[in-house]
């Protein structure tokens, strides 16, 4: 992964928005503990702040929290997340993070790519009601 340019958060967010990870997400990303609609703003300043990664497999976004990065917003596909994953790993280490942690929608291709290649998974129930 590469640091995105803020330039990156509308065809990022576009592409998320339309596709499996963003309908199972219900527009929500995860900013620690606490859930939000994404918007393409949101990205930006996570470009800004050197929080938005891009490879040709997809985009992430992250934070470093003492020795974990923390991903709560990720797009890709099932033909890459594989490569996206290995990607974020591979990030951690460089920043001198000694986990990975993913807050991401329960989506059948992601949870068995994770299973796959040895995330420990476990399952979070988001509840969400229009006011």
């Amino acid at each position: 992964l590469v640091a995105a340019p803020s330039a990156e958060a509308t065809p990022a967010f576009m592409a998320w928005s339309s596709g499996a990870l963003g309908r199972a997400a219900r527009g929500l990303f995860a900013i620690g503990w606490t859930w939000r609609r994404l918007t393409p703003d949101d990205l930006a300043r996570a470009a800004r702040g050197g929080a938005f990664w891009t490879n040709p497999a997809g985009w992430v976004m992250s934070a470093v929290d003492q020795d974990t990065l923390a991903v709560g917003w990720l797009e890709t596909g099932p033909d890459h997340v594989g490569e996206l994953l290995k990607s974020a790993l591979d990030l951690a280490a460089d920043l001198g993070a000694h986990r990975l942690t993913l807050k991401l929608p329960d989506v059948d291709w992601l949870i068995a790519e994770l299973d796959r290649t040895g995330f420990e998974t476990s399952r979070l129930i988001l509840f969400e009601k229009p006011l």
